[in-house]
């Protein structure tokens, strides 16, 4: 019982950090297309 609650626990945290890096890259993206827009405005 022990190994699949740790099993549960390391899928959980592999979506923790799933999620944080698409945020991540969501504001990375953000700032990529102020900088193309902030190009293309000149």
């Amino acid at each position: 019982m022990a190994a699949r609650e740790r099993e549960k626990t390391v899928q959980f945290h592999c979506l923790i950090l799933l999620c944080l890096a698409a945020t991540g890259m969501l504001e990375h993206m953000h700032v990529l297309i102020r900088v193309i827009h902030k190009n293309y405005a000149r």
